[in-house]
């Protein structure tokens, strides 16, 4: 499929919220960083706009390799605020490509997310950053157990605005 034949739109993402993701990132060197996501839109109708980053601590047993929301403030921001679109992490040391790990999580969100951004140091000596974005897309499987939900990630393109 070619670009122009892609039906869903690019992820539209303003520098500040770059720029914070990046930083938050680095911050949480050598572990992983994660957040949530603030905007609006749909990936069939209107592009989604990210508008805001809200860190959230990691409180995976091994924060080097997995994330895990601190689950208080992941369920006081689920009920506070609107707009949650989705989510963000980081690898530290390897590709912003969802592990086996990354995707087998996803399903404890239930849907609740349709982009997924993932996020690696660029290497650089400066707080630039690899990022990858993709769709959260849900569908049900069936197997020898009856039927299941999958999660998939479908990588999309992203901009990045320098002004509203």
């Amino acid at each position: 499929m070619t670009k122009s034949e892609d039906p869903f739109r690019p992820i539209l993402l303003r520098r500040p919220v770059f720029e914070q993701m990046a930083a938050y990132t680095y911050g949480a060197l050598p572990q992983e960083a994660c957040g949530i996501l603030i905007g609006q839109g749909n990936l069939q109708d209107a592009p989604i706009s990210v508008s805001e980053f809200l860190p959230v601590p990691n409180t995976a047993e091994d924060p080097l390799h997995h994330f895990r929301l601190e689950p208080a403030e992941w369920t006081r921001l689920l009920l506070s605020k609107r707009g949650i679109i989705g989510l963000f992490h980081s690898h530290p040391s390897s590709s912003p490509e969802p592990s086996r790990e990354d995707l087998a999580d996803l399903q404890a969100f239930g849907g609740l997310f349709s982009i997924y951004l993932i996020g690696t140091p660029a290497g650089t000596g400066t707080e630039e950053l690899k990022l990858n974005a993709y769709r959260v897309e849900s569908r049900m499987d069936k197997d020898e157990r009856g039927l299941k939900n999958t999660i998939l990630l479908i990588p999309l393109t992203f901009e990045i605005l320098d002004a509203d």
